[in-house]
């Protein structure tokens, strides 16, 4: 094969118009998703290389080419989505104020003075880098409304037949995200010797989303780094090192797309557990023991595609959503440094099913997930 290591072209995505990613429609409004799915990019990357001469269409499937979601740049790095474990009291804004924030897997939110407390959940937004001792910083996802008239052709002007006005949310025009391409070091050693600086075919415009051929989806390509930097430790950046061998607390980057014993579509946090223990060599299991601590705080996902060359639906995705996060109890343990690199390697291809298009990427042992945070402060959100 093409070794176990990966070989990354960081890249830098603007939206040079609002770019509408559907999520839902409801009534007459088309919603949009906060960052630009794996799939998007994947298609708009391998369009690009295509048009310089190299197909890598093949390595996508094959598993050796990976397009990681593109996500808003927060403080200079690439943002993860918030860990919904995370919890702050109601009337309070949590990270966006950069205090205030609770963990449910390591803090008690019903003891003391926090009984009298009511506390919401984090469920939308995207953090920065974790250092321990300090919240990272927060940013919310750049949405914006836009909304249009249906014209009646005969009338000249929208009516009850044709629909009225509808509206569009869509990111931002100027928001900058950030993605990774990820290709085997291998692949990328022999596209260097066929075709020697590849990645520059990277650059420069393109178009994603609905809606291209209107004033939506037109995107700026930047290459960030002068070529392919070779991925050491874990891609993530933080906290693969495990802390104890007696838990793994495991935070979803982006939505897993996992099957059943029967080939369904399925959210069970069992057959994650199934599937983490077979791809690490452990045994992995629901933390039990703190019973007034939570072990998972999860939601579900359910993503309808659509195949614009056929003008045809494709199948649901629907699997466990970006920012869940569980804990579990490792049972056995083979050599740390063993384990330590089967984290490495779990975390730079993911997990699941469709990981090419950025689905199944995950984090392990973040301190932000794995410490008390309540005394943590932090830069909360940026002023615009």
């Amino acid at each position: 094969g093409l070794g176990e290591r990966w070989t990354v072209v960081p890249l830098a995505i603007e939206a040079i118009t609002p770019v509408v990613v559907p999520v839902g429609v409801k009534g007459n409004v088309v919603e949009s998703a906060g960052h630009l799915p794996g799939t998007y990019v994947l298609a708009a990357c391998l369009k690009k290389l295509r048009a310089s001469g190299v197909d890598l269409g093949w390595a996508a499937r094959a598993g050796d080419l990976i397009s990681c979601d593109a996500i808003v740049e927060v403080q200079g790095v690439r943002g993860r989505p918030v860990p919904l474990c995370l919890y702050y009291a109601k009337g309070e804004n949590g990270l966006a104020d950069g205090r205030g924030v609770v963990n449910s897997f390591t803090e008690d939110l019903r003891e003391g003075q926090r009984a009298s407390v009511q506390y919401k959940g984090h469920r939308a937004g995207y953090i920065g880098e974790t250092k321990t001792g300090d919240l990272p910083a927060f940013a919310a996802p750049a949405v914006v409304s836009v909304t249009h008239g249906t014209v009646d052709d005969l009338a000249q002007r929208p009516t009850e037949a044709v629909g009225g006005v509808y509206t569009y949310e869509a990111i931002k025009a100027g928001t900058r995200l950030r993605t990774e391409l990820r290709l085997r070091t291998g692949l990328a050693a022999s596209l260097g010797e066929s075709h020697p600086n590849w990645w520059q075919a990277l650059a420069g415009p393109g178009s994603m989303g609905r809606s291209k051929k209107d004033d939506y989806g037109q995107v700026k390509f930047e290459v960030l780094t002068a070529g392919p930097v070779e991925l050491s430790g874990s891609p993530s950046g933080s906290g693969t090192e495990p802390t104890s061998l007696a838990q793994l607390t495991v935070w979803l980057l982006s939505d897993v797309l996992l099957r059943d014993e029967r080939l369904r579509p399925t959210a069970s946090l069992e057959v994650l557990a199934a599937e983490l223990s077979r791809r690490l060599g452990v045994r992995l299991k629901s933390r039990v023991e703190y019973p007034e601590l939570a072990s998972t705080a999860v939601s579900t996902r359910r993503t309808d595609s659509w195949h614009a060359g056929w003008g045809q639906p494709r199948p649901s995705l629907a699997g466990l959503s970006a920012g869940s996060c569980v804990v579990f109890d490792v049972e056995a343990v083979m050599d740390q440094a063993e384990f330590a690199r089967r984290l490495n390697e779990v975390a730079a291809s993911g997990i699941g099913e469709r990981t090419a298009e950025g689905f199944g990427q995950l984090s392990f042992n973040d301190p932000l997930l794995t410490s008390p945070v309540s005394t943590w402060t932090g830069p909360g959100r940026p002023q615009d």
